[in-house]
């Protein structure tokens, strides 16, 4: 297992594929990226969405916004 910053993989642990949260691209297991956030895994399909993704994990979820 490659590890890159912090909780960041190349790794899935379980079978695909996920669907990017970022743009909602299939993810196959094994590719792109994963990264933790709040206890979940989530894939990303490139580095480019990963770092969307990291400078606001929140605005991907829309329906976990806090009251």
């Amino acid at each position: 297992m490659r590890v890159f910053r912090g909780s960041l993989r190349m790794r899935a642990r379980q079978t695909g594929p996920f669907v990017d949260p970022v743009c909602g691209m299939a993810v196959e297991s094994g590719k792109g990226y994963v990264k933790r956030h709040q206890g979940r895994e989530f894939h990303l399909c490139s580095e480019i969405r990963l770092a969307k993704f990291e400078a606001n994990p929140e605005r991907f979820f829309p329906d976990q916004a806090e009251s």
